[in-house]
């Protein structure tokens, strides 16, 4: 893919995005008319998941930006270590040479790795180069604008319920913009996995509360007086007691178990398990910063505390996340991660803000929610690409070396 293709992806993204956006909101201001609502106050689930569908997709285009940039990046590494390897040949003739056949396969798994993150998360690519990329601090950007100005506002006006799913879409923006502009071949298996994953979205979003029956209000004073009222405060705690409890299994038992020799430290489950209880205290918090700021409170010392729990919370995800891809394989650990969080978010979500209108409606959301999720988990699964070609290129490189060798 040439240089061109780097705007391309930007352009093609932000189109469908901006449709599918404007195609939800106009269903959204439509629904609010039929139904006679005024100040939109009706239409504001559908707006929500009008706003966390624009950033989804939004990091869909965000990620296969920094994609193009990885491949690009490794494909230049690779090339110098071909060009490397050839003046090395020149300057002493009695050492093997490298063809460009054999180099082939190298450079395949250079960009490979490097589009999989490595199976430590590191790749071939180092943190430096990418940072000096613009297409790559392009995309990372694209990924963070579409969190901030469409799942985080969208908490404002729909339930984590409805936006936690939509994440999935990302993948399929990014499986979509990768076969046409990255030369990616989506395979019949993928393609039953991706159709998985959107099934199970769409069962979610069916039943999903609309976040009518709760939430943190639309006043100032509802808002206030929702922050200091037990049910969120006792929810709020409840959480913090999980992610304490969770803690101290992954950091005390887990460090005693792999000290002991009865392990290698913190397991995949627990870890994510972690992530996914950080993940939900981001979402509490995060929805209700967003209604502050709708309201005009972010500069009240309840917003203050919370924005300094959820930098912490996003901090300390983040770390342990970072420990989890150092142990285990990407394509191992995010599926599962993705339905932990989900898991955790939607139910801290529901518990915490009371969304659901009757208890006959929230049995009815979690006998669905908790097989979507499992079709979203297998979904994921199958589409994951197999974590052994770029090693079978190597093996192939090193294997042709040997028998010349010999």
């Amino acid at each position: 893919m040439d240089g061109a293709a780097a705007p391309a992806v930007v352009a093609a993204g932000l189109a469908a995005t901006s449709a599918s956006a404007a195609t939800a909101v106009a269903l959204s201001d439509a629904a609010a008319t039929t139904a006679g609502v005024t100040e939109g106050a009706g239409a504001d689930p559908l707006f929500g998941a009008a706003l966390s569908l624009f950033g989804s997709a939004l990091i869909g285009c965000g990620q296969t930006l920094q994609k193009w940039a990885l491949n690009r990046l490794a494909a230049r590494s690779a090339a110098a270590a071909v060009a490397a390897a050839g003046s090395s040949s020149i300057s002493s003739p009695s050492s093997p040479s490298v063809s460009d056949e054999e180099a082939a396969p190298a450079a395949a798994a250079s960009a490979s790795s490097a589009d999989r993150g490595g199976e430590g998360g590191g790749g071939l690519v180092s943190v430096a180069e990418r940072l000096r990329d613009p297409a790559w601090i392009a995309g990372i950007s694209l990924c963070y604008a579409g969190e901030v100005f469409g799942n985080w506002i969208a908490l404002g006006y729909v339930s984590a319920a409805v936006v936690t799913p939509m994440g999935a879409i990302s993948v399929l923006v990014t499986a979509l913009l990768g076969s046409m502009f990255l030369g990616e071949e989506i395979t019949l298996r993928q393609r039953r996995g991706y159709a998985v994953l959107l099934l199970s979205v769409l069962a979610i979003l069916a039943v999903a509360p609309r976040g009518d029956a709760g939430g943190p209000g639309s006043t100032p004073a509802a808002v206030l007086a929702f922050c200091r009222s037990p049910g969120f405060l006792l929810g709020l705690l409840a959480i913090l007691a999980a992610l304490a409890g969770l803690l101290y299994l992954v950091v005390v038992v887990a460090a005693r178990r792999g000290g002991a020799g009865g392990g290698a430290g913190p397991r995949l489950h627990e870890l994510a398990a972690l992530c996914a209880a950080f993940g939900a205290v981001c979402v509490v918090c995060g929805r209700v910063l967003s209604v502050m700021a709708r309201v005009g409170l972010l500069a009240s010392p309840t917003a203050a505390a919370l924005a300094a729990l959820l930098a912490a919370a996003v901090v300390s995800q983040e770390f342990f996340k970072q420990q989890a891809l150092s142990r285990f394989a990407v394509s191992a650990f995010q599926p599962v991660l993705f339905a932990a969080f989900n898991s955790a978010a939607a139910l801290a979500s529901l518990a915490v803000f009371r969304e659901a209108p009757s208890t006959a409606a929230l049995a009815l959301f979690i006998a669905v929610f908790v097989p979507a999720m499992a079709g979203i988990l297998v979904g994921s699964k199958m589409i994951q690409r197999d974590d052994d070609a770029p090693h079978a290129a190597y093996a192939a490189v090193d294997s042709d070396a040997a028998a010349k060798d010999t």
